[in-house]
């Protein structure tokens, strides 16, 4: 059996779902189910329906765990190659003075700099051979090293994206494929039992399906797009619902374990 993809705990969907099931299409599910449903029966079987579509539409536009997995390690990567840059001290008279002169003009009220704070080496004569490593050294804006700073951030910022990865791969609590309708056929199932209605998956005393016929005739009831298809995923198709009814039961047994 093919395995399915982790989905995320999040997801966006248009809101709630009216469905609206005319009186004849009411004819043929209960003709297909092979017993009348009271008004009362109805009214709740709509409201299930309505709960189906309402979280289907979640499930199934969740996107993969696998798409925010890439962006961490992302994140991770530029973060680390941006934190190598800014330890790579060089040798050179311009390296030096590079970080010199961004140390000198870095300004943001959200850090935490001494604002109007001087810097002894605002003025650096040009005629002057300086001690290069006594630069980097000088107090700037109210000795704030800017440099040892984002470093020690950008580590802090690389070990979260590695607590991150071990969360995104352990996590086992976003979507699941078919959850949505595992839930609408347990839903259906605990209306036809409270109600003393058939609800076995399988062939009665005459021979049919009922319950199963029921869920059949209710997806046909459900809305299509405009070229007629249905807008909601539909995961198995007729000869396998009998299966899948027994599978969706079960599943809500192993929720509450």
């Amino acid at each position: 059996m093919a395995r399915h993809s982790q989905k995320l705990p999040i997801a966006s969907a248009a809101g709630k779902h009216i469905l609206v099931i005319k009186e004849a299409e009411w004819q043929r599910i209960e003709n297909g189910y092979g017993k009348q449903l009271s008004e009362e029966v109805r009214a709740s079987v709509v409201e299930a329906t309505e709960n189906f579509l309402y979280w289907e539409e979640f499930e199934r536009n969740a996107e993969p765990v696998s798409t925010s997995r890439k962006l961490i390690k992302t994140y991770q990567r530029t973060a680390r190659s941006f934190q190598l840059a800014l330890r790579a001290r060089g040798t050179s008279g311009a390296a030096y003075y590079a970080k010199h002169l961004v140390r000198k003009n870095f300004a943001d009220s959200r850090f935490p700099i001494t604002a109007g704070a001087s810097d002894p080496t605002d003025e650096i004569p040009s005629t002057v051979n300086l001690d290069l490593d006594a630069i980097l050294e000088l107090p700037c804006h109210g000795n704030f090293e800017l440099f040892h700073w984002l470093t020690g951030l950008l580590t802090s910022f690389e070990v979260s994206c590695e607590t991150a990865l071990n969360e995104v791969t352990a996590e086992n609590v976003g979507f699941k494929n078919n959850q949505a309708w595992n839930r609408w056929i347990r839903l259906l199932t605990g209306i036809m039992k409270r109600n003393s209605l058939p609800f076995a998956a399988r062939k009665d005393a005459e021979g049919k399906y009922g319950f199963v016929a029921l869920v059949k005739e209710l997806q046909e009831t459900l809305p299509e797009d405009e070229h007629g298809k249905k807008k909601c995923k539909l995961p198995y198709a007729d000869s396998a619902l009998p299966s899948a009814i027994a599978v969706a039961r079960r599943s809500g047994f192993k929720n509450k374990a």
